[in-house]
């Protein structure tokens, strides 16, 4: 399965982690670029610029403020 995920804080780096290692295909996202492209060395996965660029079947997202919330609303063709 495709899945995107949005927020690799601690929490959210150990869950995308167990998709990797499930088999599944994952495209992360993360508002400083670096640790999407930190975890993408460390793990795998491609690193997406914005939600609109998820090809998924399932998209997990652990927000952590309110402009995180609302660029995934908008990323996914939503208002905030």
């Amino acid at each position: 399965m495709k899945v995107g995920f949005m927020g690799l804080g601690q929490m959210g780096f150990c869950s995308a982690r167990n998709r990797i290692r499930s088999g599944h295909e994952l495209s992360v996202y993360k508002w400083t670029r670096s640790c999407a492209e930190e975890f993408q060395r460390l793990e795998g996965g491609t690193v997406a610029a914005n939600a609109a660029e998820f090809p998924v079947s399932m998209l997990m997202a652990i927000p952590v403020h309110d402009g995180f919330v609302s660029a995934l609303a908008q990323g996914l063709g939503g208002a905030d």
